[in-house]
């Protein structure tokens, strides 16, 4: 029977700081906090985890972030060039909640000077019946080579549109490939890449969808 989603609320750290009047550092971490009666048992550690997670990316954005970014401001100042102020954001997004089971992706954005920032993606895929983090491996059967699987199917995707990525790409992907960098939405398993490892920083973060009725054909 389909159990009805749980309650997640966005809860959020923020931050400007300055430096004789000039702002040199703003941070937004926005991170998750679950409700569910059900699932009683695990939802606090998991909450735990993620409050965890956001204090710990606040402490490096005012202990290492904000000297470099001071440093530059200096250094800015002696050169004559224009203090552009450094960027923190973590944003996260749910991708399946139905179930028991709890899927989402963060991505972590850092803006230190130069033409763009950076982004890094990261998830978690949550059985709350168990308080564990599904890995790949668990939606196949027990013994299947999920990974060469898998990567035939992006290599496929990719197939169709080339340009978009290196050359290399099939051997970046095998180079690449992080059983980790997926999540779970209602069509099926999604699987990303971290910006420029299969593909130039215009391509964005590439992410495949693997329909479930594929995954073990």
């Amino acid at each position: 029977m389909n159990e009805h989603p749980i309650i997640i609320n966005r809860l959020s750290l923020t931050g400007e700081l300055c430096y004789q009047s000039t702002t040199l550092l703003t941070y937004q971490i926005d991170y998750p906090q679950m409700k569910s009666v059900r699932y009683a048992q695990t939802v606090p550690s998991i909450n735990q985890f993620y409050q965890t997670e956001a204090t710990e990316f606040e402490k490096y954005c005012r202990l290492e972030l904000y000297p470099d970014a001071l440093n530059q401001f200096h250094y800015s100042l002696e050169h004559a060039l224009t203090v552009i102020p450094y960027e923190a954001m973590v944003t996260y997004k749910v991708t399946y909640n139905a179930n028991g089971i709890v899927s989402l992706y963060f991505d972590r954005y850092l803006f230190t000077g130069g033409a763009h920032g950076t982004t890094k993606r990261y998830s978690d895929t949550w059985d709350l019946k168990t308080g564990r983090r599904l890995k790949l491996k668990d939606f196949y059967p027990e013994g299947t080579d999920c990974k060469a699987r898998l990567l035939a199917e992006i290599a496929l995707q990719i197939s169709r549109a080339p340009d978009q990525f290196f050359e290399d790409y099939h051997k970046l992907l095998q180079e690449s490939f992080n059983t980790a960098d997926f999540y779970m939405t209602d069509e099926g398993i999604v699987i990303y890449f971290q910006q420029y490892d299969i593909a130039p920083y215009s391509s964005g973060i590439p992410q495949f969808l693997i329909p479930f009725g594929q995954k073990h054909s």
